[in-house]
């Protein structure tokens, strides 16, 4: 293919990008050989690409990178920009191109509102991709919320013009609202490909940074409901349930720190930390009788128990070792009537299993077994 040609195809993805704000998806399309029409596809804010010419494209573009690199030469940034464009809807794995790209947006020629707009392409073939997340996280630590624009007509332009400009304080609400749209973002992307975990990962940290800006009644509110809608529909996504458990400990640290003045203001109706793992472990053993053969739900049940047996056991100092007979006894016969319950629910959640003919019989089994190690019963 002519270099001439290679060009023209980068030129056309890069217009249609720039000029179609709202375009929303970038995929290749497979396709048999060369034809006499254009290989960029654009349809209703989808962008796609004819498989037949991502070879000789991308080694032209990846050529000119690199030569670009080794000589050292001075080149139109906007020329880079294209070049670096292609090869990351192609490879975003490349940390050569993202480190382009910084040392450009460092430099004021690339604005920051363009690449997340691409990076946002980039996950939408793969949702799984690392390095996408790592540059949206390098951009806002090293530029968003070092610069973040104040707009006086309350638009979320992030041109560079902005950017430069010199700002008495730091416009908190601007990076609230970047930070609840990388939460969407997040959740958008775990849609897309199962135990998406770099995306859990990020939306981790998303979570982190609210701290620093208010907000956190809001933030969990909105991401103690999420999760349990989200862990309602992937019974079997370990990641899902991860992200929870980690909003549970962060709600319960941040209630007694003091930041969000009660549970009852994210958890209707939870008065205590220990009626907020009651609830809990009520909503776990539903989804566990609804949707057979799950052992993620299983494995986090455990980390309920866990939390529940430190709230409510009065025992002796605990050891990973099983406890000798006299402690079982006493440890169901002797303990506070809430912990009792607990134990009693178990027993019959696991001879409710046993009762199954599928896996949810050896899951029942496992789980009787890690509650006579580590629970003693």
């Amino acid at each position: 293919m002519e270099e001439a040609t290679c060009e023209r195809i980068i030129k056309k993805i890069d217009m249609v990008i720039s000029r179609d704000p709202q375009l929303d998806e970038f995929d290749l399309v497979f396709a048999l050989g060369e034809v006499n029409r254009s290989p960029v596809l654009h349809v209703e804010h989808k962008l796609g690409l004819e498989s037949w010419c991502v070879k000789h494209v991308y080694a032209y573009a990846y050529a000119k990178i690199l030569h670009a690199k080794r000589t050292k030469r001075h080149h139109d940034p906007a020329v880079l920009l294209k070049w670096t464009q292609f090869c990351l809807l192609i490879a975003p794995e490349v940390a050569t191109f993202w480190n382009i790209r910084k040392t450009l947006l460092r430099q004021g020629v690339l604005s920051v509102d363009t690449d997340l707009h691409l990076t946002k392409l980039i996950l939408s073939r793969k949702p799984k991709c690392m390095e996408v997340f790592q540059h949206r996280k390098w951009m806002y630590t090293n530029i968003i919320a070092k610069t973040a624009p104040r707009q006086a007509n309350g638009a979320s332009d992030l041109s560079q013009d902005n950017l430069n400009a010199n700002y008495d304080h730091l416009d908190s609400e601007y990076i609230t609202q970047f930070l609840f749209s990388e939460l969407e973002l997040c959740e958008w992307s775990s849609e897309k490909h199962q135990n998406n975990y770099h995306s859990w990962n990020h939306r981790l940290w998303v979570l982190q940074q609210f701290a620093s800006h208010g907000g956190l009644t809001r933030v969990y509110q909105s991401e103690y409901k999420n999760s349990h809608h989200w862990v309602s529909k992937h019974v079997s996504e370990h990641s899902g349930l991860h992200y929870l458990q980690y909003v549970l400990d962060s709600l319960v640290s941040l209630v007694k720190e003091g930041k969000i003045a009660s549970l009852q203001e994210v958890a209707p109706s939870v008065e205590s930390t220990e009626k907020l793992y009651l609830k809990e472990l009520e909503f776990n053993r539903d989804l566990i009788e609804q949707y057979h053969d799950h052992e993620a739900l299983f494995c986090h049940r455990r980390f309920l128990l866990l939390r529940l047996r430190d709230l409510l056991y009065p025992g002796p100092q605990r050891t990973s070792s099983p406890p000798p007979p006299a402690l079982k006894r006493w440890c169901v016969e002797t303990v506070n009537s809430e912990w009792s319950a607990v134990l009693l629910g178990e027993r019959a959640l696991v001879n409710t299993c046993l009762l199954t003919s599928t896996y949810q019989k050896t899951l029942g089994e496992k789980h009787a077994q890690w509650l006579n190690h580590i629970l003693a019963i």
